[in-house]
């Protein structure tokens, strides 16, 4: 519940949060965060917090103080975590080395998530998912989040099983590369983008009539 705060500079290591925001009117702004556990950065319930220019690496889920690298059993370990926010900016962060996810969003389907942009983002090399739980570079999950999300000029490379997977999305002017699947969604839009040397380009995950996905302008090879 904090609010009206800005952590700028600073470094977090050896956490099972490095920083764990619930509040509102917040910057988080040009900090490291590396060797933590489930997430670099989790927004819960928050509202207009810019995330930007920060450095977020080896998040191992397990790695809960300074020097442990066990990562047999590591789950849940996310570079940006955002449940059920609104007015949230993730932009211009390097993100590398996750377990899971480099940026998620979630929720718990009643609170959605609303006008969140993630843009200008680098994630790579998000490895070692275990059982149900998949890789991937940005992910919405479905029924989580309203129509108001756009995730534009990220660079996605070497992210595992999907380098963007989106729900209700506007998805434009991404790169992504060396994944199973470069980008799969339903209800988005998916324009300009650059997919290329993936397993699979793009995958529509329709289910029902009133369902839509969109894509036009957008190279895959």
């Amino acid at each position: 519940g904090s609010n009206n705060i800005r952590i700028k500079d600073c470094q977090f290591t050896g956490l099972g949060y490095g920083i764990l925001g619930g509040g509102v009117n917040c910057q988080i702004l040009n900090n490291y965060i590396h060797q933590c556990g489930v997430s670099g950065i989790y927004l819960g319930g928050s509202k207009n917090i810019q995330v930007i220019g920060n450095r977020i690496a080896g998040i191992y889920g397990n790695l809960t103080k300074p020097g442990e690298t066990d990562i047999s059993e590591s789950r849940y370990a996310d570079g940006v975590h955002i449940f059920s926010s609104s007015d949230i900016v993730v932009a211009n962060n390097n993100i590398e080395d996750c377990i899971r996810i480099g940026i998620v969003l979630e929720g718990n389907g009643k609170t959605l998530n609303k006008r969140i942009v993630i843009t200008g983002n680098n994630i790579f090399n998000m490895h070692d998912s275990k059982k149900l739980e998949l890789n991937g570079g940005i992910w919405s999950e479905p029924n989580k989040s309203e129509n108001s999300i756009t995730i534009s000029g990220n660079t996605i490379d070497s992210c595992g099983n999907e380098g963007i997977q989106a729900y209700n999305c506007t998805i434009s002017s991404n790169t992504v590369t060396n994944c199973q699947l470069g980008i799969a969604g339903i209800h988005s839009k998916v324009f300009s983008n650059t997919v290329e040397n993936n397993s699979i380009g793009v995958r529509v995950r329709l289910q029902n009539t009133d369902q839509t996905f969109m894509i036009s302008n957008t190279k895959i090879a």
